[in-house]
Parts: structure tokens; C-alpha cells; sequence
């Protein structure tokens, strides 16, 4: 059957694979937990793991989107979540992320 293909022909490698913009309305940072998890976009594969805030996952998550060209963004929102959620983690988060960001 010239129609059939295998699961295996579908896959995309990481160096063929596009980074595509978030579109602005849609937030990269989702809260949860009162500041100690969030589920962040990663740009680089569409998906949206769930991190604990003060993990190295969540930072090194966080700089490789900022690598990719929306460090703008990713300071943007943690800003905003620290000033939305002032007796949260989220003022110490945004204070630890600007400290270690690349």
C-alpha cells in the first residue's frame, strides 16, 4: 500500500523542527500551587511540562526560551506574575530568574 506509513516516518528531528512564535495571547508561564509550580511553554517543542519553580529544570527551561528570542517575554511575565501575586513565590521567583538568566 503506496498510502501507509510508519510511526517512525512521522517523527521530526530537533534540527529540522521550527521554533514558531507564541502568539500573544496566549500566556508562556501558567501558575499553579501559589508560585511553587508552573506549567511553562517550551518554544523549542510545543509542550508544556509542569516544574517546580525553584527547580534547575524550570530556570534552565526558562533561559533556553530566552535564548530562542523571547527573553523579553519570559521577564515580561514573571514581572507580571510577581506584581499580580505579591504574597506568593513569584516576587522571589522573578528575583532568582533575573540573577541567574544567561
Amino acid at each position: 500500500m503506496a498510502g501507509r506509513r510508519s510511526k517512525n516516518s512521522r517523527t521530526v528531528s530537533a534540527s529540522t523542527a521550527r521554533v514558531t512564535p507564541l502568539p500573544t495571547d496566549i500566556r508562556m508561564i501558567v501558575p499553579c500551587n501559589n508560585g511553587r509550580h508552573a506549567y511553562v511553554v517550551d518554544v523549542a517543542t510545543g509542550k508544556n511540562p509542569h516544574l517546580a519553580t525553584d527547580s534547575q529544570a524550570f530556570l534552565t527551561l526558562l533561559n533556553s526560551n530566552a535564548a530562542a528570542g523571547m527573553a523579553a517575554r519570559v521577564d515580561s511575565e514573571l514581572a507580571s506574575l510577581a506584581q499580580q501575586y505579591p504574597n506568593s513565590a513569584w516576587p522571589a521567583v522573578h528575583t532568582d530568574y533575573k540573577s541567574r538568566s544567561v
